[in-house]
């Protein structure tokens, strides 16, 4: 049996990298393109994503947005809306994935990309 490939958040990329996503502190959204650990696109859904802004270039590792909105698109990607930081500048996207049916938290989050609020 052959398992399909599940998505590696290292190597999830943000379709907005280096873009302004968010005004600030109003709500950010983008959008998540998942990726296998070989940097493939994962072309199909039901992924249970964990997401957070970093300030760029910290190591804090930042709590997951628990109100953030992720809507799967069913074909890899997913539109996430959160909540923007009140500072302007460079944010760090940080996820986590796993099975839509895990029962076990996600995985650290890592980075994805950076994306900016003005």
């Amino acid at each position: 049996r052959v398992s399909e490939p599940t998505a590696a958040p290292k190597d999830t990329k943000v379709l907005q990298e280096g873009q302004s996503v968010a005004a600030a502190g109003g709500r950010a959204r983008l959008h998540l393109d998942a990726r296998d650990a070989c940097g493939a696109p994962l072309l199909r859904g039901g992924l249970r994503w964990s997401v957070a802004l970093r300030a760029a270039g910290s190591a804090e590792a930042p709590a997951p947005d628990a109100a953030a909105r992720i809507v799967d698109e069913g074909d890899g990607v997913y539109e996430v809306t959160l909540a923007a930081p009140a500072a302007a500048g460079a944010y760090d996207v940080m996820v986590a994935a796993a099975d839509a049916d895990a029962t076990a938290p996600p995985p650290a989050l890592a980075s994805a990309g950076v994306v900016y609020v003005t």
